[in-house]
């Protein structure tokens, strides 16, 4: 089954933990806590970024997000 987060709220630790575990040590400073309460921050609202998890037996197995701009620094600019 594909899910909005913000329908699952108690999934918010697991996601919050797996992107951390991916992707904290390229935030410096950040902690999980920082993380978790950033993705919680974004389920009430109607903007990007929107996270959809798969679950299977009620279980949540993975996650996505849609975001505007995922790698800023990455980001071509256009003139």
């Amino acid at each position: 089954m594909i899910a909005y987060l913000a329908d699952h709220p108690d999934a918010v630790p697991d996601v919050a933990r797996w992107w951390f575990e991916q992707w904290g040590p390229t935030s410096p400073g950040g902690s999980l806590e920082e993380m978790t309460d950033k993705l919680r921050s974004t389920l009430d609202d109607d903007e990007l970024p929107v996270t959809i998890i798969a679950m299977i037996d009620g279980e949540v197995v993975g996650s996505a997000s849609l975001k505007l701009h995922a790698m800023k620094t990455l980001r071509c600019s256009r003139t």
